[in-house]
């Protein structure tokens, strides 16, 4: 399993940023249904989160991440 480190170590290579992580950190910590986007700090919905329990961005960040709008 890994540990918050190995976590930080793995999204400082996808781009994101150290307080974005770990602000994911403590959110994916404090249980389900609780989570901000790394963006625009908006909350993200539940079904966002059921869907893909790994979701640091909200729907529109994730689009705009990914270069579509």
């Amino acid at each position: 399993m890994a540990d918050d480190a190995d976590r930080a170590g793995e999204a400082d290579q996808s781009g994101v940023s150290l307080s974005g992580t770990i602000a994911h950190i403590r959110d994916l910590m404090s249980g389900p249904g609780v989570g901000s986007c790394v963006d625009c700090d908006a909350p993200i919905p539940p079904a966002r989160r059921a869907a893909y329990p790994s979701a640091i961005r909200c729907v529109a960040c994730q689009a705009e991440s990914e270069g579509r709008r």
